[in-house]
C-alpha cells in the first residue's frame, strides 16, 4: 500500500499535536516496510515556516509580556510575581528550538524511508489548473498536483491520500480524480489501511 502524506503529517509529529500517535504509526510502518510512504518534497519544507512563522508571532505576543513584567519589576511590590514568571516565561520562548529539533528528526526519518516527490514542470502546471479548477490555493495546489500525479502512474495497489486539511480538499471532484487513479481520500491518520 502507498500512503501519500502532507506537511501537516509533519507537523503532527514535530509538534506533538492531537493527531500525533496516527501520524507516528505510519511513519513507524515506513520505517518497518509494512507501506511506502511517498511525500512530495514541497511538504518537507513548508513545515520549516510554519515553525519559524510560529517561533515569531510567539515572540512579538512575549515581547509584550516581557515589557509588562520589567515595567512591574521596577518596584518591590511584585519583585515575587515577576520571579514566578520569568522562567516559565523563558520556557515558553524555548519552545522554537524543539520544534525545529523534532521537525528536523521527523524530516530526516522520512528522508531514510519515504519516497520523497519531486516537484517537476508536469506538477507546477497541473497545480496551476488545480487553482482554477478546484479553488485551492497555491501551496495546496501543488501537493495535490503531486500527489494526483503519482497516483495516476499507474501503479496497481492500494493507495491513500491522507491530509488533516479537509477544508481544501474534501471536494467531490478532488475525491473523483483521486478515485480514478486509484486513490482513495482521508481525513485521518487512523483511516490508513487497505
Amino acid at each position: 500500500m502507498i500512503v501519500y502524506a502532507e506537511s501537516n503529517f509533519l507537523l503532527e509529529i514535530a509538534l506533538g499535536r492531537e493527531n500525533e500517535a496516527g501520524a507516528r504509526q505510519i511513519l513507524d510502518r515506513a520505517e518497518n516496510g509494512a507501506i511506502e510512504l511517498a511525500v512530495p518534497v514541497f511538504c518537507l519544507c513548508e513545515p520549516f515556516s510554519t515553525v519559524a512563522y510560529r517561533a515569531r508571532k510567539r515572540a512579538q505576543e512575549f515581547r509584550a509580556v516581557q515589557r509588562q513584567l520589567e515595567d512591574l519589576g521596577r518596584g518591590e511590590a511584585h519583585r515575587d510575581l515577576i520571579n514566578a514568571v520569568a522562567t516559565p516565561l523563558s520556557d515558553v520562548l524555548d519552545v522554537e528550538i524543539r520544534e525545529r529539533t523534532q521537525l528536523e528528526d521527523v524530516v530526516g526519518r522520512l528522508l531514510n524511508c519515504a519516497n520523497i516527490l519531486d516537484l517537476s514542470h508536469a506538477v507546477f502546471i497541473a497545480s496551476q489548473g488545480h487553482q482554477a479548477t478546484h479553488g485551492l490555493d497555491a501551496t495546496d495546489a501543488i501537493v495535490y498536483a503531486t500527489v494526483q500525479l503519482d497516483a495516476s502512474a499507474g501503479v496497481e495497489e492500494p493507495k491513500v491520500f491522507v491530509t488533516r486539511n479537509s477544508n481544501d480538499f474534501d471536494l467531490e471532484a478532488i475525491r473523483a480524480e483521486l478515485d480514478a487513479a486509484g486513490c482513495r481520500l482521508t481525513f485521518s491518520f487512523d483511516d490508513c489501511d487497505a
